[in-house]
């Protein structure tokens, strides 16, 4: 189904993102609500949602979750038509065009669908004819793949992967041969979403670029952990501290971020309810868990202190009385 709108806006009213009120921006549909437009358009939920600028004009479409696809054409009333034609080869003749206008009340507008049968306007223009076919391509089995493996890569694997490295120290060496099999089990996951996440880019060109960049930033800092697991020193080098150091907050930086970005794609890039609540219901059960490990840890390590202080001798030895 594809659903087709004009939108003429007068130069003397102050719109979404105008600066000055004799000045008027046109709306980026794919970055800000619909809220220039009426209902039910006004909160159309865009899966896929790009915009296009032409001199003076913007056209942006989007699509929803059942493939609907709506396109908005804006641009500034100058007391003229304006239109948008749709051809299957490229050229005007056997084209079909969307034209609109300003009637002359001020207040209301007409939009008229003509078949474009020739160059001549008179004759070979013929109104409510024409059919309109707008081919897209259904990326939701492309967007469904790329959410599963970046929730089960970067938001579950990951972070519970980096729980073992603090909880699981005192079996020794087990925790690290789990450690760096679960991250690198994880990073191999989570990298195949990242490439699923670059083909339904090229496949929709979405205009979502803060979950685009944070993406690209976990997965730098991933190589970056990888590098540091091959070039580690030895427990006896005078750099492993910082090596520890550095080991250890990058990781933090890669599951904040990781967590923070697939929130980012599923409650603003329209994910689904059943990932919404599969993801939820991750993040609670790892938050649980590392909320109980962090107790026991302390509680442990509390005990390890006393038993150190109970063993340790007197600083000062009292003589016995005689």
């Amino acid at each position: 189904m594809i659903t087709m709108m004009i939108l003429l806006l007068e130069p003397n009213k102050r719109l979404v993102n105008a600066g000055r009120n004799d000045i008027v921006v046109l709306p980026n549909f794919c970055t800000t609500r619909l809220n220039v437009l009426q209902p039910p358009y006004h909160d159309i939920p865009k899966s896929i949602c790009s915009s296009l600028d032409w001199h003076g004009y913007r056209i942006s479409f989007f699509q929803d979750n059942n493939a609907v696809l709506t396109v908005v054409l804006s641009g500034m009333n100058e007391n003229s038509w304006v239109g948008v034609g749709v051809s299957k080869d490229g050229m005007m003749v056997g084209s079909s065009a969307v034209v609109g206008w300003m009637n002359r009340d001020g207040r209301s507008g007409t939009v008229k669908q003509y078949y474009l049968k020739g160059r001549r306007r008179n004759d070979e223009s013929i109104p409510d004819k024409g059919v309109i076919r707008i081919g897209f391509v259904d990326s939701r089995k492309v967007k469904m793949t790329h959410g599963i493996l970046t929730i089960i890569g970067w938001g579950i694997i990951i972070p519970f992967g980096a729980s073992m490295a603090r909880y699981l120290r005192e079996y020794e060496p087990l925790w690290y041969y789990l450690h760096s099999s679960v991250q690198f089990i994880g990073f191999f996951v989570g990298l195949s979403g990242v490439a699923v996440g670059r083909t339904l880019y090229e496949l929709v060109h979405a205009d979502f670029n803060s979950h685009r960049s944070i993406g690209y930033i976990v997965l730098a800092l991933s190589v970056l952990q990888i590098c540091q697991f091959i070039m580690r020193p030895s427990r006896t080098s005078k750099v492993r501290k910082y090596w520890n150091k550095s080991h250890r907050w990058v990781g933090r930086s890669v599951v904040v971020l990781a967590l923070v970005n697939i929130f980012i794609g599923l409650f603003y890039g329209n994910g689904g309810k059943p990932f919404k609540i599969f993801f939820l219901c991750a993040f609670s059960t790892f938050v649980l868990s590392q909320i109980i490990l962090e107790i026991r840890l302390l509680l442990q390590r509390k005990r390890a202190a006393l038993t150190t202080t109970a063993d340790e001798p007197p600083l000062f030895q009292v003589p016995p009385r005689t």
